[in-house]
């Protein structure tokens, strides 16, 4: 394989890589320009590609793209066989740049073309990119770059490890201090440590998305200042969260200006011009509005006594190489994290899926998976996601588990599997959540909570069948739990088991087989006996039968 480097209009340089493997040095030239890096893959025995960003597909398209930079992403792409062998994989650890990395395919010549452009500054760094094309699973193969280029995991707050409960689908923008306070008061005792409120906590408006609501519904956005009609005693708002051992977060986009807004007034033509629900995005490039949205942020810590912010959208910024801002967001981000750790050294933040990347592991201490209401198959494929891209140790945040009141009991407990396969988030009004729900969220809240040393410091394994999840499975020092989405491979996720105890979680559609020890099932009643039904938990260290 025969890889070009050209630095803007520079005499290319030319790389033979003939090994499976090969890590090629880049020196940065020191100035601003675009660094292009080009190469071909032969379309041979390749049925699938991956991003970060776009995750999976089995779809050979005609132009694969991937547009990353600190806020969104990192420049990675693989493509895979059938049997989810690596057939090439390309990674650079050259995160703080903007870059596009792109693949057309070429049919006269049976390849994909790969180029990908790095948007350089005079203070980019040397870098390395790898190309490997080593017969193992891609997944390993991505993990095993991934966790060379890592610092040791930093000591994340013991708080990035508890379960949360979330405002959001629960009551959008239409509550008020008594409301949060009776669901709190039904969160603390379920096992829920961290209350999020989420959007609405600094507007008067009470609503609810909708069609209607979603045209303008940022507009009062980038003041931060505490609704005093929502909350009419905030301190003893507070001193209540408090009471019932919840740590306090508040929902910010620091880059969303509401048209409404008093800081719109205050700092005249600081947004992009085009607005979208109501808001319009800061320009990255003008400084004194970023710094007087720090001020704010930090002030809502202070006067709040909050335990944390919910960062959100900070990838509304994009990428681009012909206009990078990357760099510019990274700073702000970093800045953001250090004041609010001024205010509170043990802060929780969470970022948002789209920014789950290696560079963000020292700002961020949880990252969520995008929103995905009412979808618990999509919600468990976005933690594999993430954990992909960050690996273990990290703590991956299920996004809220949200369901119709009237859903059949196996389909909560679905909901619930999928979170534990992260640490749960639920929005739920709990006041209203019937009796036999919260006895399946209560059970895997304490399935969680007995299993946390495997769960959140054990070993993943994430092992896919085309598009989605075979299964998940979580390798403690004693024991092993597994999440199972193809009932065709529980043999397989249990045979690396070997003698430690084993659990099972079904998160498929079909009743498992299950020799001996013990089984759960949600509804309370077992159709037969040694069988997992759908959303149960089979507990034994025996083999399934063959």
């Amino acid at each position: 394989m025969r890889i070009t480097l050209c630095f803007e209009q520079e005499a290319a340089v030319v790389r033979d890589c003939e090994k499976d493997y090969c890590a090629i040095p880049v020196k940065a030239p020191g100035r601003a320009g675009i660094l292009r890096i080009a190469f071909s893959i032969p379309v041979l025995d390749i049925q699938g590609w991956w991003t970060p960003d776009a995750g999976i597909s089995c779809k050979l398209q005609w132009r694969i793209e991937n547009l990353s930079g600190p806020q969104r992403n990192f420049p990675a792409l693989a493509f895979f066989d059938l049997g989810e062998r690596n057939r090439c994989l390309f990674a650079a650890d050259l995160f703080e740049d903007d870059c596009r990395i792109y693949a057309a395919q070429n049919q006269e010549k049976a390849v994909y073309d790969v180029i990908a452009e790095f948007a350089l500054s005079p203070e980019s760094r040397d870098f390395t990119i790898v190309i490997d094309r080593r017969p193992i699973p891609w997944v390993e193969a991505l993990a095993e770059w991934r966790d060379a280029l890592r610092d040791p995991t930093p000591a994340f707050p013991a708080g990035a490890w508890e379960p949360v409960f979330c405002s959001w689908y629960a009551h959008h923008a239409d509550f008020a201090q008594e409301d949060l306070i009776a669901d709190a008061e039904i969160a603390s005792r379920l096992g829920f440590r961290t209350l999020i409120i989420d959007d609405g906590w600094c507007i008067d408006e009470r609503k609810r998305v909708s069609p209607e609501t979603l045209v303008n519904w940022y507009r009062w956005i980038g003041d931060w200042e505490i609704s005093r009609s929502k909350f009419h005693d905030f301190e003893q708002f507070r001193r209540r969260i408090r009471e019932l051992d919840l740590k306090l977060l508040f929902w910010v986009a620091p880059f969303f200006v509401g048209t409404d807004s008093g800081f719109r007034k205050e700092f005249p033509g600081c947004c992009e011009e085009k607005s979208h629900e109501g808001s319009s995005v800061l320009k990255p490039r003008r400084s004194d509005a970023l710094q007087a949205q720090l001020e704010k942020l930090e002030r809502v810590m202070r006067e709040g006594e909050l335990d944390g912010l919910k960062v959100d959208f900070l990838d509304s910024i994009a990428p681009s190489p012909e206009a990078p801002a990357g760099r510019i967001v990274l700073e702000f981000v970093r800045s953001l994290v250090r004041r609010v750790r001024a205010v509170k050294p043990d802060a929780l933040l969470e970022f948002r899926q789209p920014y789950a990347n290696p560079c963000m592991i020292p700002c961020g201490t949880q990252f969520r998976a995008g929103d995905v209401p009412f979808d618990y198959l999509e919600n468990f494929r976005r933690i594999a996601q993430i954990r992909l891209c960050m690996g273990d140790r990290v703590p991956v945040h299920a996004d809220p588990a949200y369901w119709h009141p009237e859903e059949s009991i196996v389909n909560v407990a679905r909901h619930m599997i999928a979170a534990i396969a992260g640490v749960p988030m639920l929005s739920m009004k709990l006041t209203e959540l019937s009796p036999c729900h919260t006895r399946v969220v209560q059970h895997f809240l304490d399935f969680y909570r007995d299993h946390r040393p495997t769960l959140n410091l054990g070993r993943w394994s994430i092992v896919y069948h085309l598009a989605s999840p075979a299964y998940l499975r979580a390798d403690g020092e004693r024991e092993s739990v597994v999440f199972l989405l193809d009932e065709a491979r529980l043999a397989e996720a249990l045979e690396p088991c070997g003698d430690r105890e084993s659990f099972v979680l079904n998160l498929s559609s079909a009743e498992l087989p299950w020799e001996g020890g013990e089984v759960w099932a949600p509804t309370g009643e077992f159709t037969a006996p040694w069988i997992i039904p759908p959303g149960g938990i089979g507990r034994s260290a025996a083999r399934c039968r063959k």
